[in-house]
């Protein structure tokens, strides 16, 4: 890519986000391709969803086609056998201090200064039967294939994602409210570039542009600051 495009990419941005912090109002929604357009080697992103919206593959489809590194929080935060970890703060705190990243929404309650640094924010809001439907399909895929989701974790059986009520499936019925809210709180408190997907044909629509473009970020100028 150009560096003069970069370069006005840059410039861009700077004047969205300190338009932005400068105003009351809550960010105007860009069109997706737009925000897809927006991102740089600068670039910090959040990628909102419930469980079965989709995030993760988005999230690894932007890491791939910008160069810019995907830190998986769950990745950080489960351990061998589904065990918590007590250090999620820490460990992710210092994933997230790079000049640049690809992160999951989840866990804001401890994260908020690591996400008050963000300058992109993607809501996939989908439908809560699309998304439950997917979650559940997942869920049989991986206990299919006995997949690893985690170093040491794997997919419980499908009786617990149905009846226990620390599964996924009842975690995500039971926070919908709080997520969304919480997503909400987030555009309004850091203003940052924001976009949002509400059904599957958008969503897929969205991944098919990303991985068509394998040059959204000049991949010369996408080296992390460690």
């Amino acid at each position: 890519m150009p560096q003069a495009i970069i370069a006005s990419r840059l410039e861009a941005n700077k004047l969205i986000l300190q338009s932005n912090s400068n105003t009351k109002k809550v960010p105007p929604l860009l069109h997706p391709a737009d925000w897809l357009n927006s991102i740089t080697h600068e670039s910090r992103i959040l990628v909102a969803g419930l469980p079965g919206a989709g995030k993760t593959t988005i999230s690894k489809a932007l890491s791939t086609s910008t160069n810019i590194v995907y830190v998986e929080l769950d990745a950080l935060y489960y351990l061998p056998g589904w065990k918590r970890s007590t250090k999620l703060s820490m460990s992710a705190s210092s994933a997230l201090t790079t000049q640049s990243w690809i992160t999951d929404f989840q866990h804001w309650e401890i994260l908020k200064p690591s996400f008050s640094r963000a300058t992109h924010l993607l809501y996939i809001d989908l439908p809560s039967r699309d998304r439950l439907q997917a979650l559940l399909k997942r869920t049989l895929e991986r206990r299919r294939k006995n997949e690893e989701i985690w170093t040491g974790v794997y997919e419980r059986s499908f009786a617990h994602a149905l009846l226990s009520p620390r599964s996924t499936l009842w975690w995500s019925i039971r926070n919908t409210a709080k997520y969304r809210k919480a997503v909400a709180e987030t555009r309004k408190n850091i203003r940052p570039i924001y976009t949002e997907i509400n059904s599957l044909d958008q969503r897929d629509t969205f991944l098919t542009s990303i991985r068509g473009n394998a040059n959204i970020v000049d991949r010369g100028e996408t080296t992390q600051k460690q």
